[in-house]
């Protein structure tokens, strides 16, 4: 299968949003320093009504931020 017949299929799937949860085997206290400030930031973010965006919205947005070209670009 190509990469192109790849990006056609995927276009045709709906876009899934998920939000970022705490594994069932991992706790806000046992987490890293690191790990802790990301979930406190993505919570925060999601309180204050932040839109989350779905896995192809976020790799468009990189795209954009980095200069390089969308799927749109490439067509």
């Amino acid at each position: 299968m190509s990469i192109r017949s790849n990006k056609q299929q995927n276009q045709q799937t709906a876009a899934t949003i998920r939000q970022a949860r705490i594994p069932s085997d991992l706790s806000y206290d046992t987490m890293s320093d690191f790990g802790r400030d990301l979930f406190d930031i993505s919570r925060d973010y999601a309180e204050s009504g932040g839109e989350l965006l779905s896995e192809e919205e976020i790799e468009v947005e990189i795209a954009r931020r980095r200069g390089g070209c969308t799927e749109e670009d490439a067509a």
